[in-house]
């Protein structure tokens, strides 16, 4: 939230509120970045739902970079509507890994496929108001939760056997332990190392194994993988 007090670091004349925080933020939109570009060349338009996921995380995470480390530029009202932004971002690219494991959960073909994609999206604008009232974090802790409990159960029965699955359910294992934590009010450094920047880190670990198994599902190449037999490979 906007910051009571100015208590970072002034780094090169410059104040940064959170320098942990603008590092990550840095890297997860490199790195996300690079991924969503990689993902694209490889696999073609194919996995548009994991490119969307992917920018999005960068797109956050550029946000992130100026309500972390800029507060006291940005002023109280600014920031609030940044961070709100920023969050909704994040929210949009969970909406986006509904839409790709929905196949794997519900035929296409289902009359109730196309009122999931709804809910989905009614989800998605409901969460986005919810942080825009609660002006807190909660919100979209419970609606990632709820997209990392779906993924990791769909994919837990079978990936042993599918290696795409397998890729997933790592991902977001990863993706939920950084969920616990941002709960813990751990901070092994108070400048360059909170609770939050240890989310971040595992943010970026769980987006590699996202990228390996977006790669996987849509039939693309990974060194040193073998691909799941056409009929095994997830519908995602």
């Amino acid at each position: 939230m906007y910051p009571e007090h100015l208590d970072g670091l002034e780094l090169g004349g410059i104040y940064i509120h959170e320098p942990g925080g603008v590092l990550s933020n840095v890297v997860i939109a490199i790195v996300a970045t690079y991924l969503a570009i990689r993902l694209y060349h490889r696999a073609g338009n194919r996995p548009k739902a994991w490119i969307l996921f992917l920018l999005c995380l960068a797109l956050a995470a550029a946000a992130g970079i100026f309500t972390h480390g800029f507060p006291h530029l940005l002023g109280p009202k600014a920031f609030y509507w940044l961070w709100w932004a920023k969050n909704s971002i994040i929210l949009l690219g969970n909406a986006a890994l509904w839409y790709a494991f929905l196949p794997s959960i519900i035929s296409n073909t289902s009359r109730l496929y196309p009122v999931v994609q709804k809910l989905v999206m009614l989800k998605l604008v409901l969460f986005s108001f919810a942080l825009a009232l609660a002006f807190s974090f909660t919100p979209a802790v419970i609606h990632l939760a709820l997209t990392y409990f779906m993924v990791i159960f769909v994919t837990a029965l079978h990936r042993k056997q599918v290696p795409a699955y397998s890729a997933f359910f790592t991902a977001f294992v990863l993706a939920l332990l950084s969920g616990f934590l941002y709960l813990i009010p751990l901070h092994p450094h108070p400048h360059w190392l909170t609770n939050s920047d240890v989310v971040h880190y595992l943010a970026i670990l769980s987006m590699v194994f996202i990228y390996r198994g977006a790669l996987l599902a849509m039939g693309g190449s990974l060194p040193g993988i073998a691909l799941a037999p056409e009929d095994d490979r997830p519908k995602v």
